[in-house]
C-alpha cells in the first residue's frame, strides 16, 4: 500500500529500512570506499553520497561508518561478502 501510514509497533520489513540505493552505499563502504570514490562508482555527487550516508546513519542509529556496515550486516541489510 503506497502512502499507508506506519503505526507505532508495526514492524516493518528489514530490508525496507533503508532505501535500494542506500544499500548500495553500504556496499562500497563496507569495501572501504570514501565519499569521493563512492560518488564516483555510484555516478553522483559527493554532496549526495554526504545526504545518503546522513540518512543511513540516522536509521541505523550509528555514529561511525564502521559501526553503520557492521549494524547493516547483523541486520542482513547488506551481506559480508
Amino acid at each position: 500500500m503506497r502512502g499507508a501510514l506506519v503505526r507505532k509497533g508495526d514492524r516493518i520489513p528489514q530490508r525496507r529500512i533503508v532505501t535500494k540505493r542506500e544499500r548500495e552505499v553500504l556496499n562500497c563502504l563496507k569495501r572501504g570506499k570514501t565519499n569521493a570514490d563512492i560518488a564516483i562508482v555510484l555516478g553522483i555527487s559527493e554532496n549526495t553520497v554526504k545526504f545518503h550516508m546522513k540518512a543511513i546513519m540516522r536509521k541505523l542509529r550509528v555514529i561511525t561508518r564502521s559501526h553503520c556496515v557492521a549494524v547493516a550486516i547483523r541486520r542482513r541489510l547488506i551481506s559480508l561478502r
